[in-house]
């Protein structure tokens, strides 16, 4: 019953990873998952034919043992000719006419000719048939076997080592190997199987289990996208070596060396058994932890530590050196052969502002395909999905002349709103790997960084902008002043917003940002990002800009918190944490949805009352817990007119006097009180003024106030 449970499971293992493999993959590879579906039919049946020792009806048992043949026979058709069509899988009359041919003989060859099967525990799978004339020495069943287990796999290689699309592309070279190893798989495992079993002749019905690894080896090369070179070929057959097949073979040595224990001593035989096992398999870990440990040549899954080194970037070493260092990781982490960084030009194209390789490119500005990527809110294409891609067919003409003249595979288009104002082109990968899913994933999560690069880029290409006195800190301070500022103003009748920023130390992780909506409805977020300096700033940028990436996805007001609550936790250096409020005001009910993520004070002065008091409640900073959803509490705030929202960050509350004493809610509310017929800007204004006057020092910490009047014209 062993070998009967063994197929059983197999038929479930194979069932599954059809549905896997359709799941994961395209039409084309409808022969890949044919050729499964055929596996699963006939592993079946031979599950059903190892019952045959209990059961006596000879008819039927004749007739499943043909339908399980002809369906092997089936399954080697379908996957040998899925080779035989790799790469291109172009539809061919005369090859669907010899693979119908090939089929068709297998099904009479096996109904016409097998005379009798049986199935035991002593002699296994025992097949007899006449002999196809009398003066050849071949019985029909060993035709079946020599034509469709050794000539058509052999017609498959053959076909592939021949085709031209083969030899050409790297790749698919690569992928013909992998389909060659595949049929060397079936043909080596076999030949070990059939010898084994000329000492127990039950193992032939194993014979799936070989048919498996085969189709396991022929997926592998379906999902392989990258070269590899010598080097990292090398290292993953040592790894297997060592980690999979030394062990195994060490631990089938020492059962068979304790086989004589077993009768006499069956409790020690059993504890010795569990012990090499459990030895063989430490062993196999622990050389698979060595090997995970060690650098390869090409690391597939680079995204953590491509992102760890990009938010290392240091902007304060000037604009050379942050070029080199993007090409460098690039060129590291992904296996890009050159990076051009082109900036739009007062000509209204974009130009080279940085080569790798020395390039002068020009591309116009006004092309259609860019007004159509950016209503997608698509910021990274691949040129390899231009082809493949439905949504991209509006775009496919004109970005396929862009890579073809740049001679690039990637573009990151830089858009700063509705604005694109530069692009970052990537050539193909030095070994001449494709750009795939994963790396798509990756860079379209990472854009905010590219996004950092090429605004500081824009903001030093203007030399007037820079002084030539601590050059490196005024650029970087230029630059998150022109991040900070760059908001969507409230231009609402109903509305006057104003705010003040400013910074202890040059510059800081405090933002203050409004987001257009609609006409009738907008968002304000006022925060502090934990940390200092130029960290802190560039937290901050990407941060901002993620934020409206994320309204891009989500209308959903506390969705958009939680999002941005995952991504300060798991994109930002560890430790960020981000303490501010989140508004949304709709016009329309004249109504302010709010969530409190932390923010010191949040003030609502009413007209009606004639009073101010404090609205901000209870909050829970961002970055510190990872499902944050059930402490997110939206509140609701009818404003009428003459009232007015204030909120500031935690540097006004807590500044100190000479005197120790601490600034206060109380001071803020009383110039709120005193300063009600001014402006809102100027209201933020005298607020500050007030605690410069009651410091009398330098500020300790970033200060930022947000004023919002309602007028309800």
């Amino acid at each position: 019953m062993i070998y009967f449970c063994l197929n059983i499971l197999l038929t479930g293992f194979l069932l599954w990873f059809s549905f896997h493999v359709d799941k994961m993959f395209e039409k084309r590879n409808d022969e890949f998952i044919n050729s499964i579906l055929l596996l699963v039919v006939s592993v079946f049946f031979q599950s059903i034919l190892l019952l045959m020792p209990y059961y006596d009806n000879p008819k039927i048992w004749l007739f499943l043992s043909k339908v399980e043949l002809a369906l092997i026979a089936l399954f080697l058709v379908q996957s040998c000719f899925y080779c035989i069509r790799f790469p291109s899988f172009k539809k061919s009359g005369f090859l669907q006419f010899v693979k119908i041919v090939f089929m068709v003989f297998a099904v009479y060859l096996v109904f016409a000719h097998v005379e009798s099967v049986t199935v035991s525990l002593t002699e296994g799978l025992t097949v007899v048939s006449a002999k196809i004339t009398a003066g050849l020495p071949f019985t029909w069943m060993q035709l079946y076997k020599y034509l469709y287990l050794y000539a058509l796999p052999g017609i498959a290689v053959l076909s592939m080592l021949l085709c031209s699309e083969n030899r050409k592309s790297p790749l698919n070279r690569q992928k013909m190997m992998f389909n060659i190893a595949a049929v060397a798989v079936l043909e080596v495992v076999g030949a070990v199987l059939e010898f084994a079993a000329t000492f127990i002749p039950v193992f032939i019905v194993l014979y799936p289990f070989c048919f498996t690894a085969y189709m396991l080896v022929l997926y592998r090369s379906i999902r392989v996208n990258v070269l590899f070179d010598f080097k990292y070929m090398v290292q993953k057959s040592m790894q297997v070596l060592f980690s999979f097949i030394l062990p195994a073979l060490l631990c089938g040595a020492g059962v068979a060396l304790l086989l004589r224990f077993r009768s006499g001593r069956p409790a020690a035989y059993a504890i010795l058994v569990l012990l090499v096992s459990a030895l063989m398999l430490f062993f196999a870990v622990y050389v698979k932890k060595y090997f995970k440990q060690k650098n390869s040549s090409l690391n597939v899954m680079y995204e953590k530590q491509f992102e760890k080194d990009l938010a290392s970037l240091n902007y304060n070493e000037g604009l050379d050196e942050v070029t080199g260092r993007l090409n460098a990781l690039f060129a590291e982490k992904i296996g890009t052969s050159a990076l051009d960084i082109l900036m739009l030009s007062g000509s209204a194209e974009f130009e080279t502002a940085y080569s790798s390789s020395g390039k002068s490119l020009s591309v116009p500005a006004s092309g259609a395909a860019f007004d159509i990527l950016l209503n997608m809110n698509r910021t990274v294409v691949f040129k390899n999905q231009l082809e493949i891609q439905h949504s991209l067919a509006g775009v496919k003409a004109e970005m396929t002349d862009l890579f073809n003249k740049t001679h690039s595979e990637v573009c990151i288009l830089l858009v700063e709103g509705r604005h694109i104002f530069g692009m970052i082109l990537l050539a193909e990968k030095r070994l001449g790997n494709i750009y795939t899913e994963y790396d798509f994933s990756v860079f379209s999560k990472l854009y905010p960084y590219f996004f950092v690069v090429g605004y500081y880029m824009r903001s030093v290409a203007n030399e007037s902008v820079v002084g030539t006195v601590n050059r490196e800190i005024q650029m970087s301070e230029q630059i998150i002043r022109s991040i900070q500022e760059n908001m969507d103003f409230i231009k609402n009748p109903k509305v006057d917003a104003g705010y003040l920023m400013v910074p202890a130390h040059n510059i800081g992780g405090e933002f203050i940002d409004f987001i257009r909506l609609t006409d009738e409805r907008h968002i304000f977020v006022l925060g502090a990002l934990s940390g200092k300096g130029i960290t802190a700033s560039m937290s901050m940028v990407i941060l901002k800009s993620i934020i409206r990436t994320f309204l891009a996805e989500t209308k959903d007001f506390k969705e958009l918190v939680q999002k941005v609550n995952s991504f300060i936790r798991f994109n930002l250096p560890k430790g960020t944490f981000f303490a501010g409020v989140f508004g949304l005001i709709d016009f329309r009910d004249n109504t302010m949805y709010y969530i409190n993520c932390g923010v010191p004070a949040l003030f609502l002065y009413t007209q009606a009352y004639n009073n101010v008091i404090e609205i901000q409640g209870e909050g829970r900073v961002l970055g510190f817990v990872k499902n944050i959803d059930r402490l997110l509490k939206i509140k609701k705030v009818k404003l009428n007119a003459g009232d007015i929202i204030v909120a500031c960050t935690a540097g006004l509350i807590e500044s100190h006097s000479l005197r120790g004493e601490t600034f206060g809610k109380d001071r803020i509310q009383k110039a709120i009180t005193e300063n009600l017929m001014y402006t809102s800007d100027k209201m933020a204004q005298f607020t500050y003024q007030n605690l410069q006057s009651f410091t009398s020092k330098e500020l300790e910490d970033d200060i930022s106030i947000l004023v919002i009047k309602y007028l309800n014209r």
